[in-house]
């Protein structure tokens, strides 16, 4: 894994100056760009703005575009929500890039985002299953929609069914999700999962209201 990374960043070094200048915009660098993608995959590491400037290569010059690599892209920027990262790489994905890609591929990544972010995670978890072919290539992508799915959970509500939490979190073990809560700093008792962050909606409050006597009494006295 060491070897893995040491090639990403020897490999993002370039990339960078690539993105500072004219060069940018020369097809005949896509290919390295597309090796980076690569690297980011077997990394688990992520450059936004790198992906979308193969993207925008992929527009100027069809014929090159990689479907496989494109798949990834998209794949990768998922991974990233609640950023709105597949959204803008959508908005690149004009006809000719969307036919360069297989239909039952591209439909079922669309159909994960739409999936999360409505929030139906477990039909979510579902559709990622059917895409095992793709996904299972992508390094560290369930635990990173595991986090996504947990952010939303953790704020939105203060506590949730221990169970249900395991089955929004993809069907995962108790023990998994043990491990999960301790780097969030989540309580998980026998039967709930607690959220911090919720106290102030969910405290009672003491209203105590101070009369003063002698104004009170005047009142009286005058009725």
């Amino acid at each position: 894994m060491a070897d893995i990374v040491q090639d990403f960043e020897q490999m993002k070094s370039r990339v960078e100056v690539l993105l500072e200048g004219i060069e940018l915009y020369n097809p005949e660098n896509a290919a390295l760009f597309e090796a980076y993608v690569e690297a980011q995959v077997s990394s688990n590491k992520y450059d936004f703005k790198a992906n979308l400037s193969l993207l925008k290569l992929y527009q100027f010059d069809p014929p090159r575009t990689n479907d496989h690599i494109t798949i990834k892209i998209l794949l990768k920027a998922l991974m990233n929500l609640p950023h709105p990262d597949f959204l803008i790489c959508k908005e690149l994905m004009d006809k000719d890039l969307c036919e360069a890609i297989s239909p039952d591929d591209l439909l079922g990544v669309l159909r994960i985002h739409s999936l999360l972010e409505t929030c139906q995670f477990e039909d979510a978890w579902q559709t990622i299953d059917q895409m095992q072919h793709l996904i299972c290539k992508i390094e560290g992508f369930d635990a990173a929609i595991r986090n996504y799915i947990g952010h939303v959970v953790a704020s939105t509500f203060a506590n949730v069914p221990r169970d249900s939490m395991c089955q929004l979190l993809g069907g995962i073990s108790v023990s998994v999700l043990n491990e999960m809560a301790a780097n969030k700093k989540w309580q998980v008792t026998s039967n709930q999962v607690f959220f911090p962050g919720h106290e102030d909606s969910v405290k009672s409050k003491n209203i105590v209201e101070i009369l003063n006597f002698e104004k009170v009494a005047s009142a009286l006295t005058s009725t």
